[in-house]
């Protein structure tokens, strides 16, 4: 259901419109007879949105199974994507359909849909324009939605009879019409039926505190049924090169009924670097049409993103910078051609240009000698023997946005439709990553046997400077630094798995699904963890050296990495790479004051968010995270609104949806410990949280684990695990005041609900213990009932992988579980027994593919699993 509250002042008093989508029984009905209740009843369906969780009425229009309700019904649902109709809803021939969504125009308020049933009635159309006040009418629809089911599932029809009070016309068509049946939220879309059985007008919106009710007109619906719908033919990718040259596309009209009205069709390209610039159409007969023309011309084919610049002047004490965005152009180093947005770095004294991934060239610089800045036609000389260094970085690494529009205009309404133009080249070069089908995307390293006690304890001979946690929590590992090794445990063994000896060089490392990577300068080294060992050779990743790595525990396909740009000139960058290639896929939107203490993690299953805080002089805590297809974003630490901010701003994670969750520091309230560490359990939000210790100024007090839902906000069991490890009574813990600790509150903790392993690094730091604790087990000796996912769908693909997932369940129900596919993208199936299967084909690259499973326990609860696939 839907409420749009939109406030008028009149003569003082306020009234709220709602949108509405059902109706009560008012009054007598003698002036309908039985057989136009009836069939106006069966005519009308019951809407569900399982997208959005909206509902509302539609009506049967056309016995070829078309159904009209109003857009707000509807809202958040593409056109060319399904809702639920249920036909004959609260009575015993009820039957659930998919209605696909053929038309929409907000505009109108009004949309179609389609759908394979046909044993719904057609209502016949009247003319608006011949209504008049007073004139008798009825309401079908759905008021309050399920809310009135009565003890079913879904509720039945309801018929309230009222009058028409006003018909409002622009002289050409009626708009509105109001009438005095009582609305209310749930009879959006519903018919309003004159004595003849014939429809007026659709339901749609209500002044509450008042009698008046409002409805759409049918020649509203007219002509929206009326109108072309455009078909643009798929485009295939151009090369980034060729953007300046003509480009042909076809395109058709289709029309859900036959049209006579005359009809104007344009057509334009669109540019973020240009206004819409109309295009010629031609014509091919019957309602083909075809465009041709050239998508970016003259200075418009710069790239749509910019370069950032910074010109750097070091005297040894002080270092100045100059930053600027510049447009891309070419540059010759020695025999070498390439791109400004190709290269990380410029060392004009050393003759030096390094590329993203470190590479060096070397020879004369030549191209350079003139720079073009953005939105600005002229060129601007720079002297490069003036300067130390100069730092490039694009501001994004996205495709330019490319599109096609094409609007249709009769006499009486105007539709339009838009695409994109796909581009290769340059920047797309930069974007692609491995598919989880390569890299391996499961965040579990099998089945292992587990220890046979119930708990284990390593001791370490050194003390723990840093951890990180692999394949999905199985593997812990513990850099040793006075020892001057990695020491990894397998915590599935309870044992110590093995060793890694660094040198006198210090390391930095990430833990993923399948391999660790260490870091030494600017190289990374892949290790596999069964068996042990390199694989494959250490390679350059970036420019500089690298001072941080992170790797979500169940992820190896994205991958976190800080590095110094520019050693001692305080230039210091984050980026996402390919965990394979450590290929470059999205770089840190540029701004001034990042430090060179970063703190930052992943989230578990490889969603590529990451966090980092401290980062920004102008905030001091910030979010980054990859938003798929090359995207990178920016937001406030803790703009989740239900998370405050840390005091420190240097304990972070990830959550799986990206949410900040972290451990925060003691509240001004003294002996409170509200500020929990979230430690990520299963795929899908459920947690486990360790209050903060109270740095020893307050009362002695043991630690326990309690179980958190992420996802609704809310803690389900406190003190489930006691954690004597952390007894203040035995350690008093002295609390890192600074941000170079590497080893914040929430690496101590890991917990593998897959393994049923809770694994602990006290504050000792010498120490690792590894607990079994089934959580499932114990919610369900307290008596809580669960449904959670355990596996979780990649985020990623490529054209041409053959994606299979098996849906696994946490749930505290014996019965079979029912999956269903609500929404997802073409060819994508889904069994009974909860087996995925998708085909990815070219027609899917480039493409986010939103994903909506519903899975059901029988005679227990309901889980929607929603989720976004991007392809490549």
């Amino acid at each position: 259901m839907m409420i749009v509250s939109i406030r008028f002042l009149r003569g003082g008093a306020r009234c709220v419109l709602f949108c509405l989508a059902s109706c009560l029984i008012v009054g007598p009905i003698s002036a309908q007879s039985s057989h136009t209740v009836n069939s106006v009843k069966k005519a009308t369906a019951f809407v569900k949105v399982k997208q959005t969780g909206m509902q509302g009425s539609a009506f049967c229009i056309s016995t070829q199974g078309y159904f009209a309700t109003c857009a707000h019904v509807v809202d958040g649902v593409a056109e060319g994507e399904n809702v639920t109709l249920v036909l004959n809803s609260g009575v015993a021939l009820e039957k659930e359909v998919l209605a696909l969504v053929v038309r929409k125009s907000p505009e109108l308020d009004l949309a179609i849909l389609k759908t394979d049933a046909r044993e719904a009635p057609a209502l016949k159309f009247g003319s608006p324009s011949k209504l008049k006040e007073t004139e008798a009418i009825m309401v079908s629809g759905f008021p309050l939605g399920d809310a009135l089911a009565f003890g079913r599932d879904n509720p039945a029809a309801t018929i309230s009879t009222g009058k028409i009070t006003s018909v409002r016309s622009d002289g050409k068509t009626v708009g509105r019409i109001q009438i005095d049946a009582k609305l209310n939220p749930g009879n959006s879309g519903g018919p309003v039926v004159n004595k003849k059985g014939e429809v007026v007008g659709v339901a749609v919106s209500t002044i509450v505190g008042s009698n008046l009710n409002f409805a759409i007109g049918t020649d509203h619906l007219n002509l929206l049924i009326k109108s072309a719908r455009v078909e643009v033919d798929k485009i295939e990718p151009i090369s980034y090169g060729d953007r300046g040259k003509p480009l042909e596309v076809g395109f058709e009209l289709d029309y859900l009924v036959p049209s006579s009205r005359k009809t104007s069709v344009k057509a334009y390209f669109l540019s973020r670097q240009m206004d819409d610039r109309e295009i010629k159409v031609i014509h091919l007969g019957d309602s083909k049409f075809k465009v041709r023309g050239v998508p970016v011309t003259g200075h418009s084919q710069v790239d749509s993103y910019s370069i950032r610049a910074s010109f750097i002047q070091s005297s040894g004490r002080y270092t100045h910078t100059s930053t600027t965005a510049i447009c891309d152009q070419k540059v010759t180093v020695g025999v070498h051609q390439m791109m400004l947005s190709d290269i990380s770095m410029i060392l004009p004294s050393r003759q030096l240009v390094l590329g993203h991934q470190g590479q060096e060239y070397r020879g004369v610089i030549v191209g350079l000698e003139s720079i073009q800045k953005l939105n600005d036609q002229r060129k601007t000389p720079i002297a490069m023997k003036n300067w130390h260094a100069i730092a490039l970085r694009p501001v994004r690494l996205a495709r330019e946005a490319l599109g096609l529009k094409v609007v249709v205009k009769d006499e009486a309404y105007t539709s339009q439709q838009t695409v994109n133009v796909p581009l290769v080249g340059s920047t797309s070069s930069l974007m692609s990553q491995g598919s989880p089908y390569s890299s391996g995307f499961d965040p579990y390293a099998g089945n292992p046997e587990l220890f046979a006690q119930d708990k284990r304890e390593i001791l370490f001979d050194g003390e723990i400077y840093d951890v990180a946690w692999g394949a999905g929590g199985r593997y812990l590992v513990a850099d040793i630094r006075s020892q001057r090794k990695l020491v990894v445990v397998d915590c599935a063994a309870g044992q110590v798995h093995g060793e890694i000896p660094y040198g006198a060089e210090n390391v930095t490392f990430g833990a993923g699904a399948r391999q660790l990577l260490i870091a030494k300068g600017n190289r990374v080294q892949h290790w596999d963890y069964e068996p042990l060992a390199k694989s494959g050779q250490s390679a350059p990743w970036v420019s500089g050296h690298i001072l941080g790595l992170s790797v979500g525990a169940g992820a190896s396909q994205i991958v976190g990495v800080y590095y110094d740009a520019i050693e001692s000139a305080g230039m210091y960058r984050f980026e996402f790479r390919d965990f394979k290639t450590g290929k470059l896929i999205a770089i840190d939107p540029p701004s001034a004051g990042l430090t060179k203490n970063l703190h930052f993690s992943s989230s578990l299953t490889g969603h590529a968010y990451g966090a980092y805080t401290n980062a920004y002089s102008s905030s001091g805590k910030t979010m980054v995270y990859y938003s798929g297809q090359g995207g990178m974003a920016k937001g406030e630490y803790g703009g989740s609104g239900w998370l405050s901010p840390d005091p420190l701003g240097q304990y972070c994670y990830t959550s799986f949806k990206g949410a900040v969750l972290a451990g925060y520091q003691q509240s001004s309230q003294r002996g409170t410990m509200k500020h929990p560490a979230f430690i990520p359990t299963t795929m899908t939000g459920l947690v486990c949280q360790v209050p903060m210790p109270d740095n020893g100024r307050e009362a002695h007090q043991d630690l326990s684990l309690g179980l958190y839902d992420a996802l609704r906000h809310k803690s389900i069991l406190e003190n489930a695990v006691d954690l004597p490890e952390f007894d203040q009574s035995q350690l008093k813990f002295k609390f890192s005041q600074t941000p170079e600790d590497p080893l914040t509150w929430n690496k101590r903790f890991f917990y593998n609900a897959h393994l049923g392993l809770l694994c602990t690094v006290p504050l000792d730091n010498r120490t690792l213990i590894v607990r079994k604790f089934d959580c499932w087990q114990y919610l369900k000796s307290k008596g809580v009932d669960y449904l959670y996912p355990l596996t979780y769908l990649p985020s990623l693909v490529s054209v041409g992988d053959q994606v299979t997932v098996t849906l696994k369940m946490a749930s505290s129900s014996q019965a079979p579980l029912q999956y269903e596919l609500v929404e997802g993208p073409d060819g994508m199936v889904l069994t009974r027994e909860g087996v995925i299967t998708w085909a990815v084909d070219k027609s899917a690259a480039g493409m986010t593919h939103p994903v909506l499973i519903r899975v059901r326990a029988e005679g227990g609860g309901e889980y929607l699993l929603q989720h976004k696939i991007s392809s490549q």
